[in-house]
């Protein structure tokens, strides 16, 4: 029974492993880097605790612009992905965009202000995000006369006329959404496998020994 016992130890810790393994560490993790024409920068999983929806942020602060230059910007970004061992990425090629809310509300925050208000240590992660005015932009869904965007400084949704808005120049960072799994690394398998050898091992040498 010693066998035995020793095996169930074994078995459930490796077990506790591979499930640990399979997790998301943390509702931010960088999971790669991304190569593009302003360099090559880090990219940030970050998995909503509202919504379940996985985003990958790119850290980068394109440089203040009007909306109309900041979304050229955006739509000419060729990019390279690499993507860290231990992740399986699904996700729809040039699908990097401003961050936006889901329904246009401005009671419901937008991706950047979710990403701020749910990470207090987003800083920790992102170093490229710096403390201005961001391009969402957002429209009222029932009033589209007036318009958000979000201050990383204050951790607020900023509201104005939306001509007004449009008139300003606020800095850019690029969003997406994709499905995001990590996966166990081959080393976990490893050790479970030696450690089933051993235990067989053990068994056997116990056999022998009372014959």
């Amino acid at each position: 029974m010693f066998w035995f016992r020793s095996f169930l130890r074994l078995f459930l810790s490796c077990l506790f492993v591979l499930m640990m393994s399979g997790m998301a560490h943390a509702s931010l993790t960088t999971i790669g880097t991304a190569v593009s024409v302003y360099g090559d920068y880090n990219m940030i999983w970050q998995q909503d605790e509202d919504s379940g929806q996985s985003y990958i942020w790119f850290d980068y602060t394109f440089e203040k612009s009007d909306i109309t230059t900041m979304l050229m910007n955006v739509n000419s970004l060729p990019m390279m992905l690499n993507f860290f061992d231990g992740y399986n990425v699904t996700y729809y090629v040039n699908n990097w965009h401003l961050p936006y809310s889901s329904n246009e509300d401005f009671n419901t925050p937008n991706q950047l202000h979710q990403l701020i208000v749910q990470n207090p240590d987003y800083k920790d992660y992102f170093v490229n995000i710096t403390d201005e005015t961001y391009w969402t932009p957002d429209q009222y869904e029932l009033n589209p006369l007036y318009a958000y965007d979000v201050n990383t400084t204050t951790e607020l949704q900023i509201e104005g006329t939306f001509d007004e808005i449009m008139q300003m120049q606020y800095n850019g960072i690029v969003v997406m959404e994709a499905i995001v799994s990590a996966v166990p690394v081959p080393g976990t398998f490893m050790l479970l496998g030696t450690g089933l050898l051993s235990l067989a091992g053990l068994k056997r040498k116990k056999h022998f020994n009372k014959v």
